[in-house]
């Protein structure tokens, strides 16, 4: 007797899972697909298998069972999503300390950007003033945050700019 007739496999629902701490993703484990057969002995395969490391964002999961007399089953397919939950981390550059522009009653101050880390790349840093703008004499908080691509926020990070008026009156 031989056997002709495929499994017929069905894989799990689709998965949603936060990334691991410090990782841009997250090793996910998911229920074996369930196989029916004619036959004893059908085993399933799924690429990605389970306990992968899986990225930020959505992987599709093939599977496909094979019976003991090789007859394989149609594919099935299921989504899983990796969702990055967290925030950058921001570090703002020291305090800053100019003299004045000439004329002027304040300065064009470039200053460094702010060192930003995160789990995952892309992040960027926005500061209010931004670097290049003109300073008055006196102290200027400035004010900076980080906002990684899947728009999680750092904690905002400060630094000062003082200039100091150094020229005598006419």
């Amino acid at each position: 007797v031989n056997d002709t007739e495929p499994p017929i496999i069905s894989c799990p629902d689709d998965i949603i899972q936060d990334n691991d701490p410090g990782q841009c993703g997250a090793i996910v484990n998911y229920p074996d697909p369930v196989v029916m057969d004619n036959c004893p002995g059908a085993t399933s395969a799924c690429d990605p298998p389970s306990g992968s490391f899986f990225p930020v964002g959505t992987t599709q999961v093939t599977c496909i069972a094979t019976d003991a007399s090789g007859n394989e089953s149609e594919p099935c397919m299921f989504e899983i999503t990796v969702n990055d939950t967290e925030p950058p981390i921001i570090s703002c550059p020291d305090d800053i300390i100019q003299d004045n522009d000439p004329g002027q009653c304040g300065a064009i101050v470039n200053y460094p950007d702010p060192v930003v880390m995160d789990n995952c790349p892309g992040a960027t840093s926005a500061c209010d003033p931004p670097s290049g703008s003109f300073f008055p004499v006196g102290t200027t908080q400035v004010t900076c945050i980080a906002t990684d691509a899947s728009g999680n926020e750092s904690e905002p990070c400060m630094f000062e700019i003082t200039v100091n008026d150094t020229e005598p009156p006419t």
